[in-house]
């Protein structure tokens, strides 16, 4: 991914991308590397992903540690000090070999006067809000059976022209129980099921295929 292809900055000029190609700094970080902690306040600056993928994480009152989402190219983590001054919401991962830009506090300053960037982010914030609200709805989900096919599909990312989403092979049935609360024995019994009623398959690369359509029918009727 190319500065100009990131999605917040869409809209704007060629002097801003070569504005902000003076601020951002590439940075990179293996697989398991933790990025930044819960509660750090990240006072270098905020993040948006290059390459890779990045789960982020809250470790609730007894101290367990729970994945409560993903990240994409293109998409932030660690803003949230930029904008309020508080700490860090959550922990900062990567799965895979990653890079990010870093982007230092005074240009973030910059940004958020950019009207462009500002509309953008608003629409991103939106889509988290309305992904929480699914999340928040779909919570009923009783069921094993449900909640892994749910999370599955969560996590996932959507492919518009086939109906189809892709969860990349690094989300090993570990990952997939964090997100889904279940036991990693319970994710393998559910896939299996899954597979044999053709929601999911494996593509060649050994990512996850899931079928939209059938994932969300059978969701629907529990």
């Amino acid at each position: 991914m190319k500065i100009e292809e990131i999605p917040l900055f869409h809209g704007n000029d060629k002097s801003f991308y070569e504005e902000a190609s003076k601020h951002l700094l590439l940075k990179k970080c293996s697989s398991k590397s933790i990025i930044f902690n819960e509660d750090d306040f990240l006072k270098s600056g905020s993040y948006i992903l290059k390459s890779g993928i990045l789960v982020i994480s809250k470790v609730n009152q007894f101290g367990a540690e729970t994945l409560v989402g993903v990240r994409y190219p293109g998409e932030l983590f660690g803003w949230s000090t930029s904008i309020d001054t508080g700490p860090a919401s959550g922990a900062a991962t990567a799965i895979i070999d990653s890079e990010y830009w870093l982007v230092p506090n005074l240009f973030v300053r910059d940004l958020l006067e950019n009207k462009y960037f500002t509309k953008n982010l608003l629409k991103y914030l939106m889509n988290h809000v309305r992904i929480h609200e699914n999340f928040i709805t779909n919570v009923h989900y009783r069921s094993a059976f449900e909640k892994v096919l749910f999370q599955i599909l969560r996590i996932s990312v959507p492919n518009n022209d086939n109906n189809t989403f892709t969860l990349h092979f690094s989300f090993n049935q570990g990952i997939i129980s964090n997100f889904a609360g279940v036991s990693r024995e319970t994710v393998s019994r559910v896939m299996k099921t899954l597979k044999i009623k053709k929601v999911l398959e494996l593509d060649e690369h050994r990512n996850i295929i899931v079928n939209s359509i059938l994932a969300k029918k059978i969701l629907d009727k529990f």
